[in-house]
């Protein structure tokens, strides 16, 4: 008789990317003025930068508004 063994592949974790920000009260960043924003989730990093590359220049003018890329692995 022959015996199965069960195989048990590895389990990966997708990782989703966000971009998130807004507008601050002032150039410390401390404090937003309102909610922040979150664009996502993407699939890469390379397609949250290319997002977060657009509204960072849209949004030059503002010395108030910070975006950056936030990353958090799903289940």
């Amino acid at each position: 008789m022959t015996q199965m063994t069960e195989t048990r592949l590895p389990q990966t974790r997708l990782v989703q990317y966000w971009v998130v920000g807004g507008e601050f009260r002032d150039t410390q960043f401390s404090e937003l003025c309102g909610p922040a924003e979150a664009v996502g989730p993407f699939p890469s990093y390379d397609a949250a930068f290319k997002v977060w590359k657009d509204r960072s220049v849209q949004t030059r003018p503002n010395a108030h508004m910070r975006f950056t890329i936030a990353a958090n692995p799903s289940r």
